[in-house]
């Protein structure tokens, strides 16, 4: 049976297409902004004030994707909730906002965090998703995914706006929390790493990406010595 031309070209469009489906591609799981909601920081592990050493920015073998996370040093001034102190690393995963270049925090700054492997994030929407820490070792950010981080600006009276949310007070962000007249922002520009590490459905796409290149290459091979056969028959 001979194997036409434009039914060859059918078979191998699906081909390529069903290759660029099998390769992994990053997904925003966020399809709109959540609110942010300051009473959120009653599931925080801990929250304290401190000043920032340093920002990292760590990729994968593939950066500016979502696989991208922060690390944060911060030297801690005043523990609010939990027992923090001393120079402290944390993690942070910007959802799926991917990580900004440099930080505008006041100095001191205040932070909310998890601890390592705690499901204790809010979600805000049928679109969120919490993904796994890449670095469980480390206290994490505080955020509900689709919303800003809680790493606020700190004046003087925000412990005492704090502990007052804590004991179940509302209060406004703005008017309250963060007052108006406070430290001024400082910018901390992020350093970079590139940190290789293997990822399974890359190799899983990969393998299944090659398996069908030779399929397609052993069937046009076939297909080309059926027709030379056709030719010298005729």
């Amino acid at each position: 049976m001979q194997i036409s031309l434009p039914n060859l070209r059918q078979w191998l469009c699906s081909c390529l297409f069903s290759a660029l489906v099998l390769v992994p591609h990053t997904a925003d799981a966020c399809m709109k902004f959540a609110e942010f909601e300051v009473e959120d920081i009653r599931q925080a592990d801990a929250i304290f004030s401190g000043s920032v050493l340093s920002y990292e920015i760590v990729s994968s073998s593939n950066p500016g994707t979502l696989e991208d996370y922060g690390l944060i040093k911060v030297r801690v001034e005043e523990s609010l909730k939990g027992d923090i102190a001393g120079d402290v690393q944390l993690y942070w995963w910007n959802s799926t906002f991917g990580m900004p270049e440099e930080l505008n925090l006041t100095d001191p700054a205040l932070f909310a965090v998890v601890a390592p492997g705690e499901n204790s994030l809010p979600l805000r929407g049928s679109s969120a998703t919490i993904f796994p820490s890449r670095r469980p070792d480390l206290l994490q950010v505080f955020q509900a995914p689709c919303a800003g981080a809680f790493m606020l600006p700190y004046a003087s009276g925000s412990a005492e706006n704090v502990r007052r949310i804590l004991q179940g007070e509302s209060i406004d962000l703005y008017d309250n929390l963060v007052p108006r007249t406070g430290p001024v922002l400082q910018t901390i520009p992020a350093t970079h790493r590139v940190e290789h590490t293997f990822d399974a459905s890359m190799a899983y796409g990969a393998i299944g990406l090659s398996a069908i290149l030779v399929s397609v290459f052993l069937i046009w091979r076939r297909w080309r010595r059926m027709n030379e056969s056709a030719d010298q028959l005729e």
